[in-house]
């Protein structure tokens, strides 16, 4: 199949509502893998492939702000850099450690979502980092503390294990306010007669992935629920749980192939809610276009969360995009939370992800 035509079946999958959602990321997998394979046969050496081809070789979701159909290939200052149409050529002069699916070889996703955060905002480097800790076991690379663990290497191997040191963590290496141009301040103190080399300055944008690493969270399903997430916490509401398992009572047993999310027992049913506060039974929910398609399954699990007590908040695309509905959403899911702790919420516009993330540092989720 000819590159154009691949390219092209990319676009009409990703606007297929039909298609479930793990099985687009699993065709848009396949077709990146054929395009690589084609492309090193052409070019009659090994290739490595970083960036977002390495994410969507790695089986992994992208979100479509910045999604792109250019190949990147990755050189380094001791390799050649190689141009070829259609290409996307970056030079990495930083730690690379790769690995090979199906003759195709690939910057780890964790170093390509550290590739990506020199020219991605805050926003998208968050969603990608959501990306990695999916709750579907096919489409989950990684966990939220291991990535932290990748980062703090990746660091570590950047500075070097002498300056280092074994016990090095994300924060003392980059500074305690996250930023590097504070990490070096310390090669200050050292004597003429000590003094090391200065620290190798981190890849562009690193920050970017520090406060990434404080919003980011385990088991999500979606860039919606992650957009939705970021708003409730960027206008003053508490951190929802993410995924939570629930069991709700049921007088019979429910299909769970067309719930979508859930399965039953002879006495209860099992769900997984977008997001909740399940100290009040307060659930929210992004309503795409999927539960069109399911609707009537939908509407029997929504009562049965209802007959379990649950009240259940639905979030529209408009409740994401459009300001003033956004407003009108968080200001809704605020009063409902209220009226169930009996605690006043704050809310307020939504602070710039930056700021959230400082606030996070200082007060923590809540």
């Amino acid at each position: 199949m000819s590159e154009n035509k691949l390219t092209g079946l990319s676009r009409k999958i990703i606007a297929d509502t039909s298609i479930p959602f793990p099985q687009k990321v699993r065709i848009r997998q396949a077709e990146t893998l054929e395009r690589c394979s084609a492309l090193q046969a052409r070019a009659g050496c090994e290739l490595v492939f970083g960036g977002l081809t390495a994410l969507h070789a790695a089986g992994i979701d992208v979100p479509q702000g910045i999604d792109s159909d250019e190949l990147v290939v990755v050189s380094t200052p001791a390799t050649s850099r190689h141009r070829y149409h259609g290409t996307a050529p970056t030079c990495w002069s930083f730690p690379m450690p790769t690995t090979l699916i199906d003759g195709v070889r690939i910057v780890r996703p964790e170093i390509a979502w550290i590739m990506l955060a020199r020219t991605e905002g805050l926003g998208y480097v968050t969603m990608l980092g959501d990306a990695l800790l999916r709750r579907n076991r096919d489409m989950k690379y990684t966990t939220a503390e291991r990535l932290r663990q990748s980062v703090s290497a990746f660091v570590q191997e950047v500075r070097g294990s002498q300056r280092a040191g074994a016990g090095t963590t994300i924060a003392s290496a980059t500074g305690s306010s996250g930023t590097n141009a504070d990490a070096d301040a310390d090669d200050a103190n050292n004597t003429a007669t000590t003094r090391k080399k200065p620290r190798r300055k981190l890849p562009r944008g690193f920050d970017t992935c520090l406060r990434a690493l404080d919003l980011v969270r385990d088991n999500t399903d979606s860039f919606a629920e992650t957009r939705l997430r970021l708003l409730l916490m960027q206008c003053g509401l508490p951190c929802p749980q993410v995924n939570p398992r629930i069991e709700v009572p049921t007088g019979g047993a429910v299909d769970d192939a067309s719930a979508g999310g859930y399965y039953s027992g002879r006495s209860t049913s099992c769900f997984y809610l977008d997001l909740a506060y399940g100290e009040h039974k307060l659930a929210i929910e992004y309503d795409g276009k999927q539960h069109e398609q399911r609707w009537e399954s939908d509407i029997r699990r929504f009562n049965l969360l209802n007959n379990a007590g649950w009240t259940r908040l639905g979030a529209t695309h408009d409740d994401l995009s459009l300001p003033a509905k956004q407003m009108e959403f968080v200001h809704g899911v605020a009063q409902r939370l209220e009226q169930l702790s009996g605690r006043k919420i704050d809310v307020h516009k939504p602070v710039s992800l930056r700021q959230l993330t400082i606030h996070l540092r200082r007060w923590g989720d809540a």
